[in-house]
């Protein structure tokens, strides 16, 4: 499968996914709706992957890719959490402690979730910048 096959079969899924996700959020089928995110990640997942095995030699701007590949789960996700009131926390057993406040940034956690380089990404960003 060539790169223009392979974009148009993720884009594909990635359409049907979301008319399902759409059509669970209108019956509020919460778990469903969980699971159709959850396919909306992994199929992100698998198509950086392949992104990156394919288009390293091509591409002088990996993480970027990487990066834009994952935004709009990503986004979704980091808009849900900025809505939320949740506290974002870490266990820390040492002294007792118990749940403490983490104190990274949502974009930096969904970084870290998608093993996304945000250094990277800001070297890559002022090539860009620099090349124009």
């Amino acid at each position: 499968m060539d790169a223009k096959e392979a974009q148009k079969q993720y884009d594909l899924q990635w359409t049907a996914l979301n008319k399902k996700l759409e059509v669970f959020k209108l019956s509020g089928d919460k778990r469903a709706i969980k699971g159709i995110r959850q396919e909306l990640s992994a199929l992100s997942v698998k198509y950086i992957d392949r992104k990156n095995t394919d288009e390293d030699l091509e591409n002088p701007y990996p993480e970027c890719v990487k990066l834009a590949a994952i935004a709009p789960i990503s986004q979704e996700i980091g808009h849900f959490l900025e809505k939320s009131n949740f506290a974002l926390c870490t266990y820390a057993e040492e002294n007792g402690r118990g749940w403490v406040p983490t104190y990274k940034s949502i974009e930096l956690l969904l970084a870290e979730h998608f093993d996304i380089d945000m250094k990277l990404v800001e070297k890559e960003r002022q090539h860009m910048l620099d090349n124009l």
